[in-house]
C-alpha cells in the first residue's frame, strides 16, 4: 500500500517537520516514534481541509500513538492511547472508582451511629450499617465484666476499617479494597436472617456498588 500512496502530507504541532511534505514512509517514522497520533493534525495533498492523523487509515494511528515495539508488518499490537485521551479515561475511573468506595464512608458513618444508638439504648437502626456490628453489640453482655468494653473496641475498629477500606479505593489499592468488599460480602450474608426487605435491598444496591470498584480496579490493575 506504501508504495502506490503518492501523496505527500503537512504536520502541524511537530516543529522539526511543519511546513515540509513528508511521504508516507517519513509519517509512518514519526508514528512509530511516537510523535505523531491520532490526534495530530495532518493535511493531505489531495485534501483542501486540515483534519487529524487518525482520519487517515493508511497512517494507522486509530486515534492512538504507537510504540516503535508495538507496531509490527504495518500494524500494532496493542493501543497505547495519546496523553489527553488517557488523562480523560484516568479521570473517568477515578470518578467511578471514588462513587464505590463512598460507600465504605457511608457504611462506617451509619454504623458509628447505629452504635451510639445502642449505647443510648434506642430501638431503631440503619439498615445500611454493619449487621456484624450489630451481633457484636448484643453479644458483647454475654462476655463478663469487660464484655462492653470489648465489643465497644472491636466495633470501633470495624468502624475505622470501613473508612480504610474506602481510603483504599480512592488510591486503586486493589487487596485492602477487595478485603473489604469480601467482608461486606459476609455481613450481607448476616443481613439475610433480618425479615426487613428494605434492610436487605440497602445491603444488596451497596454490595453491588462496590463490586463494581472492585471490576474497574481488577481491569485497571491487569491492563498494566
Amino acid at each position: 500500500m506504501a508504495g502506490r500512496n503518492h501523496h505527500t502530507y503537512q504536520i502541524e504541532g511537530i516543529p522539526e517537520v511543519e511546513n515540509a511534505s513528508l511521504t508516507l514512509a517519513e509519517m509512518l517514522a514519526l508514528v512509530k516514534s511516537g510523535k505523531l497520533t491520532g490526534a495530530s493534525y495532518v493535511k493531505r495533498s489531495d485534501q483542501e481541509h486540515w483534519g487529524t492523523a487518525a482520519d487517515y487509515p493508511e497512517l494507522m494511528t486509530l486515534d492512538t500513538a504507537l510504540s516503535p515495539q508495538e507496531v509490527t508488518d504495518g500494524g500494532f499490537q496493542k493501543e497505547k492511547l495519546d496523553p489527553l485521551t488517557e488523562e480523560m479515561e484516568q479521570a473517568i475511573i477515578d470518578r467511578q472508582l471514588r462513587g464505590s468506595s463512598s460507600w465504605f464512608f457511608w457504611i462506617g458513618a451509619l454504623t458509628m451511629i447505629n452504635l451510639l444508638i445502642s449505647i443510648f439504648k434506642g430501638q431503631w437502626q440503619f439498615a445500611l450499617g454493619l449487621e456484624t456490628s450489630t451481633m457484636i453489640s448484643y453479644s458483647a453482655t454475654s462476655w463478663g465484666a469487660n464484655g462492653h468494653w470489648i465489643g465497644l473496641a472491636t466495633n470501633i475498629l470495624l468502624i475505622l476499617a470501613m473508612f480504610g477500606f474506602g481510603v483504599a479505593g480512592w488510591h486503586r489499592k486493589f487487596l485492602p479494597y477487595a478485603i473489604g468488599v469480601a467482608f461486606y460480602a459476609m455481613d450481607f450474608l448476616f443481613s439475610l436472617r433480618s425479615p426487613q426487605a428494605i434492610s436487605l435491598l440497602i445491603h444488596a444496591w451497596a454490595l453491588y456498588s462496590l463490586f463494581k470498584g472492585l471490576r474497574i480496579l481488577f481491569e485497571t490493575r491487569t491492563r498494566h
